[in-house]
């Protein structure tokens, strides 16, 4: 019987790790963390994300704890103005067959890792950390060696260990994590008392030079959940920093008064830098394949970043189940060849959009005309490539 390997108990690791079990294939997930990931605030997983959760029968779980919202609500981040309303809610769920939800990411992750801990093909195993890997010593196994001492082995290692990750160091040794010149943070606030604008069920967005503000309800709509992206030169230190309220201010200090208002009223912050990847071509190397932010971070300007990983996961356990034990080198290349035009394609429309929300000037006058002229329900529609893909 086909044994498969994880490294990493993230989004993508434990998404494909219940996929396969869909299939009746065991796999061992292995964690660096001694608990669950709990890191993050808020998520925005679009239809080709949750038409996924939902195969996987975790719909009841998190429509507990998920928020639909109406729609993404554009302002302008210097006037404070309304520039339109794109669709989401029934319109989006009709169109595609699927809702679009916002979430807390430690729910997503609990949810995710229960229903992996109570499956019987599933084995996960904490505090185990990758030291190296060894794909070519027999041709038909590869083994990982971990830090903390001891080895497994498998017919395929799936490399789902985040944006650095150890089994990139494997598939790709030259891979470069270039900084890409902007600083996220993200906060999480009670909705309770606020301003009307920052407390509808609605994704929030606010625009503005070099610099841009999101917000959405979480925790079935008790609570708000904020990331704040700015641009500069250097990259704030550690992925998951405290970072002072005073920065935040001095950052957005050009928004418009209640937007400052309601970033003050935050009281802890943390913040990560953002990186793009470089030479992250082919994503596999004999028996050993990356998915998730291993094989292709993704700039957050789309929120498809979760969404990426989910729609990995998913479809390579289907490659894996089809290809078996004796054709696994051909099909995880094919299945990485497959997945790279996909993602290629959303890292564009990405870097794209975050070009867009930061402009300036004429060029910031002519995008909010084109916001206000263009009908919401057009500009959804330019993205049905991403929001009706099907796995």
């Amino acid at each position: 019987m086909l044994q498969v390997l994880i490294a990493g108990g993230g989004i993508g690791g434990l998404t494909l790790a219940l996929a396969l079990s869909k299939h009746g294939i065991a796999s061992r997930v292995f964690e660096a963390r001694e608990t669950p990931p709990r890191e993050g605030a808020g998520i925005q997983l679009g239809p080709n994300a949750t038409r996924i959760l939902r195969r996987l029968g975790l719909d009841s779980a998190l429509h507990s704890c998920a928020v639909v919202p109406e729609c993404i609500v554009v302002n302008d981040g210097q006037s404070g103005h309304e520039l339109t309303r794109l669709p989401l809610g029934s319109w989006i769920a009709n169109r595609h067959g699927a809702p679009y939800w916002v979430v807390h990411r430690a729910d997503l992750y609990d949810i995710l890792w229960q229903e992996a801990a109570s499956t019987t093909l599933i084995e996960i195993e904490t505090g185990r950390t990758i030291e190296s890997v060894d794909d070519t010593t027999n041709a038909d196994l590869v083994t990982i060696e971990f830090t903390e001492g001891g080895t497994a082995s498998g017919h395929v290692l799936v490399g789902a260990d985040g944006l650095w990750s150890r089994t990139r160091q494997h598939v790709a040794p030259d891979a470069k994590l270039e900084f890409a010149g902007a600083a996220a943070a993200r906060a999480v606030i009670p909705r309770a008392d606020l301003p009307s604008r920052f407390a509808e069920p609605a994704t929030g967005v606010w625009l503005a030079p070099s610099a841009h503000v999101v917000h959405y309800p979480i925790k079935g709509g008790d609570e708000i959940a904020i990331i704040a992206i700015a641009t500069c030169d250097e990259p704030p230190a550690g992925w998951d920093s405290a970072v002072d309220t005073d920065v935040i201010a001095r950052r957005f200090d050009k928004m418009p008064g209640e937007l400052r208002t309601f970033l003050g009223s935050v009281t802890e912050w943390r913040q990560w830098a953002l990186y793009r990847a470089e030479h992250l071509a082919p994503w596999s190397q004999n028996r050993t394949v990356l998915i998730g932010d291993a094989a292709h971070p993704i700039l957050p300007f789309l929120a498809q970043g979760g969404a990426m990983a989910i729609e990995d996961g998913f479809e390579l356990a289907a490659i894996l189940a089809e290809a078996g034990v004796n054709n696994l080198r051909t099909e995880i290349d094919a299945f990485g060849r497959h997945r790279q035009k996909r993602v290629t394609k959303v890292q564009a429309a990405s870097i794209q959009n975050g070009q867009a929300y930061h402009l300036d000037g004429l060029a910031a006058l002519a995008r909010n005309v084109a916001l206000k002229t263009l009908p919401g329900s057009a500009f959804m529609r330019r993205y049905d490539w991403i929001y009706g893909y099907k796995s």
